[in-house]
């Protein structure tokens, strides 16, 4: 695990170091920039071209009986424009047990072996859209400014493989590096100019083994965090 989180890290830095050495200049007046790209929606908070994000999440997930699993990690993007970018990294470390839902259910139908994956850690890159940019005015007075964005991307998670069975303790039966496709939608509420509120509604979509066989496990995931966007040097 150290050794692929060593790689990861290597390869956010090394893709960022490459950008950042051929990052286009950054405009200087917002209004001729909005002139030029034919912005439908003028004096916005933030222009994102150009620019570096970084974000601190947290999350879990909602919708699975078996397992209960809660995430903790980060992001780093590159903003192309303000409709594309590049997530170089979503990189997640996940603490797993299993419900109380899953014990009592092998308990009462004297289950011998039920078997459920797990994420340990996940790290994946990502394509970023954003076709949507508005402002919201709260309460008559403030405006709130958001973006709306989809990912879809690929990586690697490391999983284990438990076992339950009626009369004994849960076993990881196995632990493996399996490739790991994500995809999703989330919102970005800005706060001001270099930091805001993130909601990230994700799926990493697992191709773990269970019961001897390998076959895609949804992993459903709901993300909170923070983000800061970077200046360009």
């Amino acid at each position: 695990m150290k050794s692929f989180l060593t790689f990861s890290l290597l390869l956010a830095f090394v893709s960022t170091a490459v950008v950042a050495a051929n990052l286009p200049p950054a405009p200087t007046n917002q209004a001729e920039f909005e002139k030029e790209s034919s912005s439908v929606v003028r004096n916005k908070l933030y222009y994102k071209p150009g620019k570096f994000e970084l974000a601190a999440t947290g999350g879990l997930m909602p919708y699975d009986d078996v397992n209960n699993q809660y995430f903790i990690g980060g992001k780093l993007a590159w903003h192309l424009t303000d409709s594309f970018g590049w997530e170089i990294l979503d990189a997640q470390k996940a603490s797993a047990s299993i419900t109380s839902w899953a014990n009592n259910l092998v308990n009462d139908k004297n289950i011998t072996n039920l078997q459920t994956a797990q994420l340990d850690y996940v790290a994946t890159t990502n394509l970023l859209f954003s076709p949507f940019y508005g402002k919201i005015r709260v309460f008559g007075s403030s405006l709130v400014y958001f973006d709306l964005y989809t990912v879809v991307g690929a990586g690697l998670a490391g999983t284990k493989t438990v076992k339950l069975s009626k009369g004994s303790p849960e076993s990881t039966i196995r632990t493996g590096l399996d490739p790991v496709v994500d995809f999703g939608l989330g919102f970005k509420f800005f706060l001001n100019r270099s930091m805001g509120l993130i909601l990230d509604l994700r799926d990493y979509l697992a191709f773990s083994e269970t019961y001897g066989k390998r076959s895609p496990k949804s992993n459903y995931t709901v993300f909170v965090g923070v983000n800061f966007f970077l200046p360009s040097f």
